[in-house]
């Protein structure tokens, strides 16, 4: 096995995971700000029936529904913002898990290699 390439390949992906987690990091905090906005926003609908019995994302489309004119730019952002930075930060998350995975896998041969040698 040689060490020096490996050394360099395995350096690559744990500065590719460290980017990714920094994104990760960046859209669990949109989401989190777009999803506290949105219940915010729920708040007040609360004490009607068909509000309260329906799933939060039924409730986000109801409110989109009922939101008045001059506030739906507003709310569609805080709804585009919950719905883009979920999956992207869903995707990352796989991506640094794989990417663990990897290092991992590495790790161990590299151990295997310098055992068994």
């Amino acid at each position: 096995m040689d060490f020096v390439s490996t050394e360099r390949a395995l350096r690559a992906i744990s500065d590719n995971q460290r980017k990714l987690c920094r994104k990760y990091a960046e859209d669990r905090h949109k989401y989190g700000e777009a999803k506290f906005n949105l219940r915010m926003l729920l708040i007040p609908h609360q004490e009607e029936d068909h509000y309260r019995k329906a799933s939060f994302d039924k409730q986000i489309n109801m409110l989109l529904s009922d939101t008045p004119e001059n506030h739906k730019t507003e709310v569609y952002k805080y709804v585009e913002d919950y719905d883009k930075c979920r999956e992207n930060y869903k995707g990352r998350e796989q991506m640094i898990k794989c990417n663990s995975e990897e290092i991992s896998w590495t790790q161990s041969m590299l151990r295997y290699s310098r055992e068994n040698d």
